[in-house]
């Protein structure tokens, strides 16, 4: 008699049995509700699901038994669940195969939010020359990086605890996926340099607008000044052209500065 598989679903649990002459020989239990209290057996997974074209990072909780039984807690990742208990009936898996099974169906949801977050990123470099995407949202683009790694150090600390040998193709999966996100992390860090930099260069653009203008009319003000200080003998104070005399020189000495900061591209 060959193993065979039995799945249970009830409206809060899933479970996936594995049969053999009639007895079970692993069993897979996950229930869709928090753990209230977590012991120093349980792992906390994090999981990135995308969504929308969008990443949403869900939680965990599993517990292995005896290498016979393996308990899992989650208000979500209903579709994971179900999805592995197929993909362990299709491989004919046994319990050291099913969580490797497991590991690499969270591993296939890693790289498809890696993808999206690469995207983003490809979006983005477009539209922070343009100036179309604030710093805030190239942050919490960093945040779901980081969201990701903490998923891949979840899996491998599962990995140790289980203490399950032949795991090695695993090992090297999460060793290669680290490494995508290495990249899109140093991507990240490089698109937040690159908006702190334009946004230092259009402080720049401002204080040398701000410095021009008041280059212009510090010797306008000067002058006005000068004439403001209602002293007897002025000079040209009492020539008949002598007040549009300086208007004139103002105004030539203002068009000057003027002419000479648009030369030096400062207005």
């Amino acid at each position: 008699m060959s193993l065979s598989y039995v799945v249970t679903e009830g409206g809060e649990f899933l479970i996936f049995e594995g049969v053999y002459e009639g007895r079970s020989v692993f069993k897979w239990v996950h229930k869709f509700e928090d753990m209230k209290t977590l012991s120093k057996n349980v792992s906390t997974l994090v999981i990135p699901e995308v969504e929308d074209k969008s990443i949403v990072m869900r939680k965990l909780h599993i517990e292995i038994i005896n290498n016979r039984e393996i308990r899992s807690w989650s208000t979500h990742l209903r579709g994971l669940i179900k999805e592995f208990f197929e993909e362990c009936k299709r491989r004919r898996a046994v319990f050291a195969d099913s969580l490797g099974v497991f590991i690499e169906l969270v591993i296939y949801r890693v790289d498809m939010a890696i993808s999206v977050l690469s995207n983003l990123i490809d979006k983005y470099e477009t539209q922070v020359l343009k100036r179309n995407v604030s710093l805030k949202t190239i942050v919490m683009l960093r945040k779901k990086v980081i969201g990701i790694r903490n998923s891949i150090i979840s899996l491998q600390r599962l990995l140790m605890k289980s203490g399950v040998a032949n795991l090695t193709y695993v090992s090297d999966e999460l060793r290669y996926v680290s490494s995508k996100v290495d990249g899109v992390d140093m991507r990240v860090s490089e698109l937040i340099s690159l908006s702190h930099l334009i946004k230092s260069d259009e402080t720049n653009i401002i204080v040398k607008k701000l410095t021009a203008i008041s280059t212009i009319f510090l010797p306008l003000t000067l002058i006005a000044s000068i004439y403001g200080m209602n002293f007897k003998y002025m000079p040209e104070l009492y020539h008949p052209l002598g007040y549009f005399v300086t208007l004139i020189g103002m105004t030539i000495l203002a068009i000057t500065l003027v002419i000479m900061f648009r030369k030096l591209k400062w207005l």
